[in-house]
């Protein structure tokens, strides 16, 4: 669980700060871009946390 939970708050800090970046940069300060991000820094996080918890292993393997 904690890889799952600390995953999908480092995606949806991503998607703030992109949000963010992309409404003061292209969108003259408009919310719903940093929402949009929020919306998919979770959907990232919950899809690689289905991930993790559906594999029979039960973590992550990273391959350089």
């Amino acid at each position: 669980w904690d890889v799952v939970l600390s995953n999908t708050l480092v995606k949806t800090g991503l998607g703030f700060g992109g949000g963010v970046l992309a409404s003061v940069l292209l969108f003259k300060r408009r919310a719903w871009p940093v929402w949009l991000g929020i919306g998919f820094g979770i959907g990232r996080g919950y899809a690689e946390g289905d991930a993790i918890f559906r594999s029979p292993v039960g973590i992550r393997n990273v391959k350089a």
